[in-house]
């Protein structure tokens, strides 16, 4: 500890320190047996310094008496409690963790006194005390160093470096120092060397860099560790501290809510770095002039001085370092003090190998001319020439050399901090199933369970390894049927950087395995831009394997996949080893649900039996999810969410607070309309390090389900740029139809079906936009193309609603009968079903319908549900449900194009002609096709000349004619 600790920072207002007077020997409550206490020689917020011999090993000493329990510091601690046993039981664990500490630019303490009698009444009269005794150093505070000295960067850099080492140590042990400023930093000059050449030639310093003062250090209790994006090392906050000196988490209002852990160490590590090279602080909008409660607001709000604005010679590594060590969100800070003082020591070494450069280059004389530097004498020896010249160093070999290694280590930290400072790039993978070669012969049980096991392997590999992103097997699946193999139309379709093959020939005895990356090279391609990527095998790896070795299988076919991507190392979460029979029943179960299609409740319960015995068998959670959801997704029965819910509850610590986790329980969440625990669970994925192509994919698929249209539109377009793919073309184009913005739907179709032309969806929604404009010629051959292809219940239904509208009634009738066949539960079908016995005069059947409708959406809240429940309700003459139930409607969406048409019906029917013209209006103005109002629901409105009028200038100049 220096005498020079008091030192106070210029501007700052808090910890007010003061010089004691020398020659008194001041009154402490310590043991002085074995200390003698010489004089005063600092003090601060968290307590008096002094100077004291320690009798037993002849050593000066400091000897730091911590604020005595019930003293107010100078600056509140949020979080201070009255019970001041607690205080100094705490106080007390602190210092002796500190005493643990061990390095050489953190202070050494050397002991922990604890004074006075330990009871009630010594803690009430402050008559009990810990004093820390350390070591004593002369030198001076990086303060009044920065002020008194003149330093190279590369100086600088050492020093920073030094205080970064020592942060490492503290961090490793679980100890946050929380008030790390330029007064807490002890510089202590080499005796030998002199306090006017301290420096060694090309910036090394003979100066040890101290931290002192963890007065008011906390413990992390799990130490330091290289974290991921995303996760959150808890630690309580300190009220203590130097306003310009803290980081947001810690000057926050809401201080008891937010976790301090060693990234506000780093934080306040970047002000100490960025004040020492650019002699300014980086949050001070003037030299001096700011107060320290500017500058903590400055902080508050995120208002940093840019690193590459201080000198335009600053290396763009140590720029891009100290903008990332200011960063306000902790978890864009380096992940480690370690990490930080690596990155300055490979700026240093570059700095340095410049220096030598220069050095090598000869000054230039007054009269302009290069001096040549004076040759010395060598003495005579009897060596030959020829063994003389071999012997002399090649100054031009040596220069270059050392040109060579600068620009290779320029070079590395150009890469490694502007390039890609953070993570290598994003791959989207495209995984198809392996297939087996013509001449293989093996039993169809033993094929099943091989090609199960490999594809497993490798998707479970890529899942779990960061910044690979697997494309869902739904989605590929559907191309690669539609396409046959094709890989160029594949990897169009779904966005991929990567597709996986893998080929196998096989006998019942042992498989030979071909895996390959292929890769569509795209930073290199110009024709990618185009949709037109040419792809080609990238990396490739074969082995032999027996058959009936599955988790060697396994464990082989990850190996092989992880070594095709050589720099994609980093991964979620460590698996467990799985006996070989719960492994077997486990690929059998994957066969028969991913690979077969057999999702039933058998298949089901073996799953849940399966983790039960092996809670450890990761990629069981997400399989087991996907068979419950698609059972609940086939008959909307809730006992299948609950089980899943159960199952999701009992998994183990490091998959319940693993991503993989997070993204489950969101899935689950969007499926059964729990929306607010969607975006809890959001947020927890964003905690855990979701990659940002993910999280944007989710968060679309959040908004639409939330009807929130214009950010799903701004979401899916942002994916869209993330990974171009049909699936992310086709939810765009749907988010467009609701929020009624038919041009830029139809727009975004086209662009789909120029990649993937017999798409069954786009072609689907592509129809219904032709029948929602009117176009009925197109809308009916569309729907006749679909029905005869791939029938289902809801282009059956607006197949029916097109014919009627083309005045084909009884044509409608029949298809929506089909429809109701098909599906006896859509509330859609049985609507359509119920408007087509309505017009030909089927009251009674019709009626019967309409309840049916108004019962199924029972607690539904979605915009379809209102505008059918809505129409539903007016066909039964409950005039006033069927206004409520379009409210809700409107709130949804106000603009909306089929909301105006169903008001128009609504108002039409319910006898309120004014506010029905004035829907009509508006939805002929948003689009809606003047066809619809060819349905008998608006026959009322014939006798209203501004609906005539609306007519013709429509183009509909026969709609009220006899």
């Amino acid at each position: 500890m220096s005498d020079n600790e008091s030192a106070k920072d210029p501007g700052e207002e808090a910890h007010q320190t003061a010089q004691a007077t020398s020659g008194q020997a001041p009154v402490i409550l310590i043991n002085s047996d074995h200390y003698q206490v010489q004089k005063k020689i600092g003090q601060g917020g968290m307590g008096q310094v002094y100077l004291a011999l320690d009798t037993r090993l002849q050593r000066t000493v400091a000897i730091k008496v911590l604020t005595p329990l019930g003293h107010t510091p100078q600056e509140p601690c949020a979080g201070t409690s009255d019970d001041k046993e607690a205080h100094f039981q705490q106080a007390l664990a602190e210092a002796r963790l500190l005493a643990k500490l061990n390095h050489p630019n953190i202070v050494q303490i050397y002991d922990v006194i604890v004074s006075g009698k330990h009871d009630e009444q010594a803690l009430e009269n402050n008559q009990q005390q810990i004093a820390l005794v350390m070591e004593y150093l002369g030198g001076k505070t990086l303060q009044q160093f920065q002020h008194q000295h003149v330093t190279t960067l590369i100086q600088k850099l050492q020093i920073i470096r030094q205080i970064a080492l020592g942060l490492a140590a503290a961090h490793e042990n679980g100890i946050v120092h929380c008030d790390l400023k330029a007064s807490n930093i002890l510089i202590d000059l080499d005796n030998k060397a002199g306090s006017d050449s301290s420096y060694q030639p090309h910036g090394e310093m003979a100066a040890k860099v101290k931290i002192i003062d963890f007065g008011i250090a906390q413990s992390s209790h799990n130490g330091q560790q290289d974290i991921p994006a995303g996760s959150n090392t808890s630690g309580s906050n300190s009220g203590y501290g130097s306003w310009t000196s803290m980081s947001p988490e810690q000057l926050s209002p809401n201080t008891s809510e937010q976790a301090v852990d060693f990234r506000s160490d780093l934080f306040s590590l970047g002000i100490i770095a960025f004040n020492l090279i650019a002699g300014r602080h980086p949050f001070a909008a003037g030299y001096g002039s700011d107060s320290a409660q500017q500058i903590a607001q400055a902080i508050l709000d995120n208002k940093p001085c840019n690193a590459k604005d201080i000198i335009p010679q600053l290396p763009l590594p140590l720029a891009h370092l100290l903008n990332q060590l200011l960063a306000h969100q902790p978890l864009d800070r380096p992940t480690s003090s370690h990490k930080v003082a690596e990155r300055l020591q490979q700026i240093i070494i570059a700095l340095t190998q410049q220096e030598i450069l220069a050095e090598q280059t000869l000054p230039v004389g007054e009269d302009g001319k290069v001096l040549q530097p004076e040759k010395p004498e060598i003495p005579a020896t009897n060596v030959p020439e020829s063994q003389e010249q071999e012997d002399k160093p090649n100054k031009l070999a040596v220069t270059i050399a050392a040109f060579v290694i600068f620009l290779i280590t320029l070079t590395s930290l150009f890469y490694q901090d502007i390039f890609a400072p953070t993570a290598p790039k994003v791959r989207h993978i495209a995984v198809l199933p392996p297939t087996l070669s013509a001449n293989s012969k093996i039993a169809d049980i033993q094929k099943d369970l091989v090609v199960a096991t490999i594809d497993d392997a490798i998707r479970q590999s890529i899942i779990n390894t960061k910044h690979l992103r697997l494309i869902s097997r739904t989605e590929v699946s559907a191309f690669n049927e539609e396409n046959k193999g094709n890989i160029n139309s594949i990897g169009n379709a779904t966005g991929a950087t990567d597709i996986i093959t893998t080929e196998l020939n096989c006998n019942n005895i042992r498989c030979n395995v071909t895996l390959s990356r292929l890769s569509s090279m795209e930073d290199n391609n110009k024709d990618s831009e185009n949709g037109n990527k040419k792809w080609t095998v990238f990396a490739q790896r074969s082995w032999p394997t027996q058959v009936d070795g599955f988790n060697e299988i396994f464990n082989t076919s990850q190996a092989n996949i992880s070594s095709l991507y050589p720099d994609y190392a980093e991964t979620y979460i460590n698996t467990s080893p799985i006996n070989e029979q719960d492994f077997l029943e486990y690929i059998e179960l994957y066969a028969k649900v991913q690979i077969n299609g057999e999702n039933n409740d058998e298949n089901l319960k073996r799953l849940q039996e399966l983790l039960t015995r092996a809670p450890y068998l990761y990629a069981g959670y997400s399989l087991f999810r996907e068979a419950s959801l698609n059972l609940y997704n086939e008959t909307k029965d809730t006992a299948y969410t609950k089980q899943l819910e159960q199952v999701m509850q009992s998994v183990p610590p490091e998959y319940k607070y693993s991503l993989f986790q997070a993204i489950d329980a969101f899935v689950v969440a969007i499926a059964t309309g729990e929306l607010d625990q969607a975006q809890q669970q959001l947020e927890i994925a964003i905690q855990r390090g979701i990659d940002n192509s993910t999280l944007t994919e989710l968060q679309a698929a959040f908004y639409i389900n939330n009807n929130e249209l214009p950010l799903a539109v701004q979401h899916f377009k942002t994916a869209l740029q993330l990974r171009p793919s049909a699936k992310l073309f086709y939810n765009l184009a749907l988010s467009y139809y609701w929020s009624g913005d038919l041009t830029n739907a139809k727009k975004t179709l086209n662009q789909l079906l120029a990649i993937t032309p017999t798409k069954y969806k786009a072609n689907q929604l592509l129809a219904g936009i032709y029948l929602l404009e009117g176009n009925l010629e197109l809308a009916i051959k569309a729907y006749e193309k679909v029905v005869k292809t791939n029938p289902q219940v809801v282009d059956l239904s607006n197949l029916a609603i097109a014919y009627a509208l083309n005045g084909q009634y009884q044509k409608s009738f029949t298809f929506a009968e089909l429809a109701v066949q098909k599906g006896p539960n859509n509330p859609a079908s049985l609507l359509n079903l119920a408007d087509a016995e309505f017009i030909l005069g089927k009251k009674e059947e019709a009626e019967e319908h309409y309840r049916q409708v108004i019962d199924l959406h029972q607690a539904k809240s979605d915009l379809k549900s209102w505008l059918e429940t809505a129409q539903a309700y007016v066909h039964l003459n409950d005039n006033s449900a069927a206004i409520k139930a379009l409210n809700q409607a409107k709130r949804l969406a106000p603009t909306n194009g089929e909301v105006s048409l169903t008001a128009a019906l609504v108002y039409a029917l319910a006898g309120e002609q004014l506010s029905a013209l004035s829907q009509v209006e508006e939805a002929l103005a948003e689009d809606i096709g003047v066809v619809w109002f060819n349905l008998p629901w608006f026959d009322k409105l014939c006798n209203s000349e501004q609906f005539n009028q609306l007519m013709i200038k429509a183009g509909n100049l026969k709609r009220c004619q006899p």
